[in-house]
């Protein structure tokens, strides 16, 4: 049986329009897509930051870049419109209530820069659903280290092999949750469904609440 289920953030309960900064940045810096973005993460989002400039210096740090004063302006421009970028709720996120009617405890992982992640994670909160959420700022490390998944599962008061874990990404999410022990569950919002991995497929959250999860679950719940 079991007892909670966590999710990730991006694309699977919250989106944004347009390109992301990261990838405004990575062709600012005029970097390779190779490993970029893995590197991105682990030099911009393990830190809580006490200003945006500090963020972009510790990039350019990162990548060997040379950081003179009109790039910084630049890139603390792209990061200042990414804090006023529109976020929105995917309208599945409506199966949260259901499944903590179903007996399970919700917890959320995000891999974030701290200073972009404030309006995503306020708009969760506010469905008052979730019960633990993990953040790699605070974490000190991004998925798919293990940690933060058995530090979620831990401030839920349960062990990883009681979770399910939903996200987006395959390398990130799927490889992230079996590392820690959890039951990884892919939503693959795009309709299609890989037929070279073995972990179970969604396309829609609403699926959590059909077989063969929900036998799953601590109250026995009705397809939705």
């Amino acid at each position: 049986m079991k007892k909670a289920i966590i999710f990730d953030l991006w694309n699977t309960l919250t989106y944004k329009e347009g390109t992301w900064a990261s990838e405004r940045l990575r062709v600012l810096l005029g970097l390779s897509q190779d490993g970029y973005f893995s590197k991105y993460e682990k030099a911009a989002m393990t830190e809580l930051w006490p200003d945006v400039r500090s963020a972009c210096e510790a990039l350019c740090q990162a990548f060997s870049v040379g950081a003179n004063e009109e790039l910084l302006t630049e890139m603390v421009s792209i990061y200042e419109d990414g804090i006023k970028d529109t976020i929105y709720l995917f309208d599945d996120v409506g199966v949260l209530p259901k499944l903590r009617e179903a007996g399970l405890k919700l917890g959320l992982i995000t891999n974030a820069v701290s200073f972009l992640s404030d309006r995503g994670l306020e708009m969760v909160r506010y469905l008052g659903s979730i019960d633990v959420i993990s953040t790699s700022f605070e974490c000190q490390c991004v998925k798919p280290d293990a940690r933060i998944f058995e530090k979620n599962a831990a401030s839920l008061g349960i062990s990883p092999s009681e979770c399910f874990f939903v996200g987006d990404t395959h390398e990130s999410d799927v490889e992230g949750a079996l590392r820690a022990g959890l039951d990884p569950i892919w939503l693959r919002r795009d309709g299609t469904r890989a037929t070279d991995c073995a972990v179970p497929q969604i396309t829609s959250l609403w699926e959590l609440m059909e077989s063969p999860f929900q036998e799953m679950y601590p109250i026995n719940s009705p397809s939705c």
